[in-house]
């Protein structure tokens, strides 16, 4: 389960930073592919944070909120 959501836009002098945020239940291995992937993405992303809670069911799922960044031009 995945829901993305925008949280803010910062305005600088010559670009804008959007602030997006992740919510995200899955095993703790396709957690980790869809880390990697915004971190190695040709767009101008960033993970600012990340908080990861262990779920009980089922075996290693994990409860995780992503916070994200992309610059514009």
């Amino acid at each position: 389960k995945l829901c993305i959501h925008p949280v803010a836009a910062l305005l600088k002098k010559f670009y804008k930073i959007i602030l997006i945020e992740a919510d995200i239940e899955a095993p703790i291995k396709d957690l980790t592919v869809f880390l990697y992937e915004i971190e190695n993405s040709p767009k101008m992303l960033k993970i600012k944070s990340v908080d990861i809670n262990a779920k009980s069911t089922p075996a290693n799922s994990v409860k995780a909120r992503v916070l994200i960044s992309n610059i514009l031009f």
